[in-house]
């Protein structure tokens, strides 16, 4: 069964699962389609970087932080999680944390995507390219 991000979050923000465990199962079906079509990638992080950030997302969840989306893979070029890489580390990115958590709240209450994206463009929040939310 394919989880979606939101249900990951969830599970991850409720502890019925860890980021770590989740990281395990994404590392699992990686290497499971792999064999089938195998991908082909500029840069992909170690596991063991991977499984040392997971640890690093479960720790900051025991210790009260909110992260609406704890645990949720995801690929991305530049950003990961409100979070920008640079020279290989990822260091935070509050004002985009900001909003990543105001979509969240919204989310979680049932907006769809499209109301979320009406709300941002009223807020002034500027979509990752400067443009509006669409």
């Amino acid at each position: 069964m394919t989880e979606t991000a939101t249900q990951i979050a969830r599970a991850v923000a409720e502890g019925v699962t860890t980021a770590e465990a989740v990281a395990l199962r994404t590392l699992a079906r990686i290497a499971d389609y792999a064999i089938i079509q195998p991908a082909v990638w500029i840069h992909r992080v170690p596991e063991g970087e991977v499984l040392a950030r997971a640890r690093g997302v479960d720790a900051r969840l025991a210790a009260g932080e909110v992260l609406p989306l704890a645990g949720v893979p995801c690929e991305s070029r530049t950003k990961a999680n409100g979070v920008v890489v640079m020279e290989r580390r990822l260091v935070d990115n509050p004002e985009e944390q900001k909003w990543l958590r105001h979509m969240a709240a919204l989310a979680a209450c049932g907006s769809s995507w499209s109301l979320i994206a009406k709300d941002l463009n009223r807020l002034g929040a500027k979509a990752k390219r400067g443009g509006i939310w669409r």
